[in-house]
């Protein structure tokens, strides 16, 4: 099987990589002039739920299989490499157990070898290979003498009695299946450092080491789990949860998934739903909720747009954004529209991102960028990263978290210019920043003002053209009122574009003309 994390709620470690929807930035060119910076405490789990459920008896019987050899007594080993088992008593503990011979398979590779023993391993344990438990070992190949199979345990020393002389409950002991549990048990694995996430011992839920099984359900037919099967079941799980009638435990959760080996060889499908308390880690919050950025320490880094990820550099080096912390996303799809899923995740970043940079959203000045594994049209499962991000290269130099957003922002934030002041810009594709400069400078441009557009919170965007004519006429009273010494026919300003009037209510329009 294998076991896959999704983080604590409270994410402390940053995936640098490729997302699936695409990492955002307030980077994407537009119109010349259109601003483009754009878990509680619980109660232990009901005595009676955290009794494993019924299973079948081992079969103690001789193990047979269609023209399979015959094992006469327990024979049982320490696994001590791939196909390789050193032999020990039965009573003492051990890794696995023979269970007979098999014609050999057609093929060498690691499925035809579980399927040629997947019966006799069966006959020996009394147990579908179906579920999870104990799992197919093969240990030879040889033209003559076929392949010689194993009943293997997934933690080491886990077994201690013959599966074959006294059934597999004596041959496991203490230790139980998780599958066998009933939801809302909790338990402590049998090998918590290991690759072992079949058996555990049972276990008190206050227990700060304990993890609970929540749920589990039969996967849907078809090719081995892949990354996107597999964020399906995290989804699936998380409904579970919701309709759980039992407080969950913990901070964090993740699934237990099948090989892709067992999912061919032995048509397994069944996913463990797992929440667990990550220790390291802080009690798990309400979605929408965010981690501050500096219970890590600042993250500075460079967006690649390729790419769509933040790798990081030192913060005393240029760079493009800083890690502002990681939303829990509240419930619902990712909109497959790429514009309303970058409005969804600015949303929900823009807490995180004021928090940090101390500037109201509301105003040109700072931006929003954020990685999100979850792609578009697809269930919310995993957090969001938000980064304050101006979407121009080399803008900060220095965290925003020790010096301060102003200190640590390179350039001039054009909606704060006292009027008269002027600037040129510094990007070609970024119309809120630039560098302030003599009047008479090549370029220059002369910061007039700036007024807000009257359209309440929640209206929709009126579009370009409209915003235009209205920065016009409006930039142009403001010009004729202030006096100051420009070209009336030169009037221009930048105004919000679609994604930052929705996701931030912005309706700042700034103002500003050639010099005279």
């Amino acid at each position: 099987m294998i076991r896959l994390h999704r983080s604590a709620a409270f994410a402390t470690a940053f995936a640098f990589g490729l997302t699936a929807c695409g990492g955002g930035s307030d980077s994407e060119p537009a119109d010349s002039r259109t601003e483009t910076t754009d878990v509680a405490e619980t109660d232990e789990a009901d005595a009676d739920a955290a009794e494993p459920a019924d299973t079948e008896p081992a079969d103690t019987e001789v193990p047979t299989t269609d023209g399979n050899d015959t094992v006469d007594e327990g024979r049982c080993g320490v696994i001590v490499g791939d196909g390789d088992y050193e032999p020990v008593d039965c009573d003492e503990p051990h890794d696995a157990e023979f269970s007979g011979t098999a014609p050999a398979p057609t093929g060498v590779d690691s499925v035809s070898l579980m399927m040629a023993c997947a019966s006799s391993v069966e006959t020996l344990t009394g147990r579908s290979l179906v579920r999870f438990g104990l799992d197919v070992g093969v240990a030879v190949i040889a033209a003559d003498d076929g392949a010689e199979c194993w009943a293997e345990a997934s933690a080491e020393g886990t077994l201690s009695a013959s599966m074959l002389d006294d059934g597999l409950d004596a041959a496991i002991g203490d230790f139980v299946f998780i599958t066998d549990l009933r939801d809302g048990s909790c338990f402590r694995l049998a090998d918590p450092d290991g690759d072992s996430y079949d058996l555990a011992t049972l276990a008190d839920c206050d227990d700060p080491a304990a993890e609970m099984l929540y749920g589990q359900f039969e996967a849907d037919d078809g090719p081995a789990p892949d990354d996107a099967t597999n964020d399906g079941f995290f989804a699936r799980c998380d409904g579970l949860e919701s309709d759980a009638e039992f407080d969950v435990i913990g901070n964090a959760r993740y699934i237990i998934s099948p090989l892709t080996d067992n999912w061919e060889a032995l048509d397994r499908r069944t996913v463990l739903c797992i929440a667990w308390n990550d220790l390291d880690g802080e009690p798990a919050e309400e979605p929408g909720d965010t981690d501050p950025a500096d219970a890590v320490g600042p993250v500075c880094a460079n967006y690649d747009e390729a790419l769509g990820e933040y790798p990081q550099v030192p913060c005393d080096e240029p760079h493009t954004a800083e890690f502002a912390g990681s939303v829990t996303p509240m419930a619902g799809d990712l909109p497959a529209d790429e514009v309303e899923a970058s409005i969804v995740l600015r949303q929900l970043c823009r807490d995180s991102v004021e928090q940090l940079t101390g500037r109201d959203l509301s105003r040109f000045g700072a931006g929003v960028g954020f990685v999100s594994v979850d792609g578009l049209g697809e269930p919310m499962v995993n957090d969001v990263e938000c980064y304050a991000s101006t979407g121009l290269e080399g803008a900060f130099v220095g965290a925003i978290s020790e010096i301060g957003y102003s200190a640590a922002l390179d350039v001039e934030i054009l909606a704060d210019l006292t009027p008269g002041t002027c600037f040129v810009f510094v990007d070609d594709d970024s119309f809120d920043f630039g560098e302030v400069v003599p009047c008479d400078a090549p370029d220059a441009l002369m910061a007039i003002g700036s007024f807000a557009v009257v359209d309440p919170p929640g209206a929709p965007h009126p579009g370009d053209d409209e915003l235009r004519a209205l920065r016009a006429e409006r930039c142009g009273e403001i010009l004729a009122a202030s006096g100051l010494a420009a070209d009336p026919s030169t009037v221009s300003g930048t105004f919000p574009n679609e994604k930052n009037w929705v996701a931030f209510d912005r309706r700042e329009v700034t103002c500003d003309a050639t010099p005279r």
